[in-house]
């Protein structure tokens, strides 16, 4: 039995990669700079730092996406490089 999935995630730490995708977080961050997924951060009022968390059907929207694109292209690559 699988682990339902969570609506929410934290970003993961430098080196490491989501556990939910497998992206990495410098490429969560592009996405997310770019508007392709959803982020929230959560602190406390007048804190400097926070936790960023992802919002999970936003990324997996995102995939879905590519993959169609990607279908639709007839190419083979499933994520494409964002620069």
């Amino acid at each position: 039995m699988q682990a339902a999935r969570p609506e929410f995630t934290r970003m993961p730490k430098a080196g490491a990669v989501c556990p939910w995708t497998g992206l990495g977080r410098s490429f969560l961050y592009r996405l997310a700079a770019e508007g392709e997924i959803r982020t929230l951060s959560v602190r406390q009022r007048g804190a400097a730092r926070g936790v960023r968390l992802i919002k999970l059907d936003s990324v997996f929207q995102y995939l879905a996406r590519v993959e169609k694109e990607s279908e639709a292209q007839g190419t083979t690559q499933d994520v494409p490089a964002v620069v």
